[in-house]
């Protein structure tokens, strides 16, 4: 529900921090970089970093706000879910490379 709902504040250009979430800082950032990893946002390279401001949605992630509640979630815990283990896979690799 969370992810949600900053992945639509983003697409809506509406100002977030993790506050308004009420989740922690650091909860929030790994939020953030899930949500960059899923290929659902992107950086804007605007000055303004203050909560999600330095982040836009890319089409994808307007696509996935436009589903239904349901489906938007399900599609969100797999995207973000498909993400983490690309890069846990990567991690893995690159330690068994090194040994």
């Amino acid at each position: 529900y969370k992810r949600q709902a900053l992945l639509k504040a983003i697409s809506q250009y509406q100002y977030i921090t993790h506050k308004d979430l009420r989740i922690e800082h650091r909860q929030f950032e790994d939020m953030l970089r899930e949500l960059l990893s899923a290929g659902l946002i992107k950086e804007n390279n605007l000055f303004n970093t203050y909560g999600a401001n330095a982040y836009d949605c890319t089409s994808a992630g307007d696509e996935l706000i436009q589903r239904t509640h349901k489906e938007a979630k399900k599609e969100l815990v797999n995207l973000v879910a498909s993400a983490a283990g690309t890069f846990t896979g990567a991690v893995i690799s690159q330690i068994a490379d090194a040994a």
